[in-house]
């Protein structure tokens, strides 16, 4: 019963810990475009928005403290941003790459969502920004130490608390998470350890 108590302990203790930081999704743009990512949290209005050149990297980030700090992730919106897109001075910053205003940059995104104003203005085609599936690749590390934890527990009992702790943790939108960004076939997907 001993050893039970303390893997119960452990693990709430864990997930306090984790629940008391603030998250943070960084993008990691493995695709050879330019694109613009959006990430709703959930129970909130307020979009946020990051732009990520070819190779690198951008996050969202709320430190401890923010009150965006303990929203949890709900979806991950994307679209390729084009150089007219990109030379939009009022939304796009070009030296430093950075979106100036998320909410007027919403605003114009859904306003040029629609084709006839999009053609009014000469583009070829709307800004539709996809939703993003997020998908989650087996981490071994992860599967190695949730089994060698359900060993330890000592009971069928402590090993099933076990199981559905990781479980929930996996594949939790409440988490930091890095998230790769890669095109295969001229499709754009994301991908995050289940971790």
């Amino acid at each position: 019963m001993y050893s039970m108590n303390k893997i119960i302990t452990t693990l709430f203790c864990l997930i306090i810990v984790s629940n008391i930081h603030a998250y943070r999704w960084t993008m990691n743009n493995f695709t050879k475009k330019t694109l613009i990512v959006q990430v709703e949290l959930k129970y909130s209005t307020n979009p946020y928005f990051v732009l990520v050149p070819p190779g690198q990297s951008a996050d969202f980030d709320w430190p401890p403290g923010n009150t965006m700090a303990g929203f949890c992730l709900g979806k991950i919106k994307y679209l390729e941003a084009d150089s007219f897109l990109l030379n939009q001075n009022g939304l796009i910053n070009k030296a430093t790459m950075e979106v100036r205003d998320n909410r007027k940059l919403l605003d114009w995104l859904d306003l040029y969502s629609d084709s006839f104003k999009a053609k009014s203005i000469g583009l070829s085609k709307p800004y539709i920004r996809k939703t993003a599936d997020l998908r989650f690749m087996p981490d071994e590390l992860y599967n190695e130490t949730v089994a060698q934890a359900k060993r330890l527990s000592g009971t069928e009992g402590g090993a099933a608390i076990v199981g559905w702790f990781a479980d929930l943790i996996a594949q939790s939108e409440c988490r930091s998470r890095d998230i790769s960004i890669v095109e295969k076939n001229g499709k754009i997907g994301f991908y995050t350890l289940a971790n």
